[in-house]
């Protein structure tokens, strides 16, 4: 899968997508290639946007008489960006870290399934402070979704454009209904959650240190594995025998999918799933 720079911190003025509603120029590019230049230019538009609606009466307010008061600042509807280091086959991890306030507690991201025509899975605005308290830790179980801009019902379609444009929609055991897609499986009554997205709560900063983070230090990424290495290894070392160690998972997860039996249809729906994106 791959991660995008589309993801951001963000209020209810700013949408990188919704479901039932068609693509914008940005997610179709993303989606179907995994370029983010069209993303990061509507955001930047969006942003504008707001900000010009929110100082533009406030201008006009100072300029009626004499006595005005000075034009309010316009609060910016993104406020953090993140992306998350790509997992290169079809079983993995990735992580990050990303910066919210009160102002700005909803997180949007999506992330490109590939290969795939369209394919993406991804959070719409979800809200991270309920009830004035930020969640310590919730996980979202994902679907995949279907950007509505290719007719492909396969990973590895080849390209065929959706004319005119439909809307991103939730792909489902039934839906699409037709027997070569992929994700068609019209006995299951759902399908088994694709991947998951867990947001955890790491600290909470007073107002005056958040005014004293740089520009530099709100933007960063970084990612974990669960392979513990001792620390006096050097950097040659420690990426030899991650990677090896990586691969030797994959294989056993590969080779566990081709010999367990399985003990329900969501488990062997998965493992086909898995299969399907991480060949060998």
């Amino acid at each position: 899968m791959k991660a995008g720079d589309g993801s951001r911190t963000h209020n209810s003025n700013y949408a990188l997508y919704h479901i039932g509603q068609p693509a914008t120029g940005g997610v179709k590019q993303f989606a179907e290639t995994g370029r983010t230049e069209l993303l990061d230019s509507n955001a930047g538009e969006q942003q504008q946007q707001q900000m010009q609606a929110q100082a533009t009466p406030a201008a006009a307010a100072a300029g009626a008489g004499s006595g005005g008061s000075a034009p309010a600042m316009a609060e910016r509807s993104v406020f953090d960006e993140f992306s998350l280091p790509a997992i290169q086959l079809g079983a993995g991890r990735s992580e990050a870290k990303v910066f919210v306030d009160s102002n700005h507690s909803l997180v949007s991201l999506m992330t490109r399934i590939v290969p795939s025509p369209d394919w993406f899975i991804g959070v719409d605005s979800f809200e991270l402070c309920v009830g004035g308290s930020w969640i310590d830790t919730v996980t979202v179980e994902l679907d995949p979704l279907d950007a509505g801009t290719d007719n492909g019902f396969t990973f590895t379609a080849p390209n065929w454009p959706t004319a005119p444009q439909g809307v991103i929609y939730r792909i489902t055991s039934r839906y699409p209904a037709h027997p070569a897609g992929s994700f068609y499986y019209p006995k299951s009554k759902r399908l088994p959650p694709i991947a998951t997205f867990q947001f955890i709560k790491l600290k909470e900063y007073e107002l005056s240190e958040v005014f004293n983070i740089a520009e530099d230090d709100r933007k960063y990424e970084t990612v974990q594995t669960q392979t513990h290495l001792d620390a006096e290894h050097n950097h040659v070392e420690m990426n030899n025998e991650l990677s090896a160690s990586i691969e030797r998972e994959r294989q056993r997860d590969r080779d566990w999918a081709l010999q367990t039996p399985f003990t329900d249809e969501r488990q062997r729906i998965r493992s086909q799933l898995l299969a399907k994106m991480n060949p060998k």
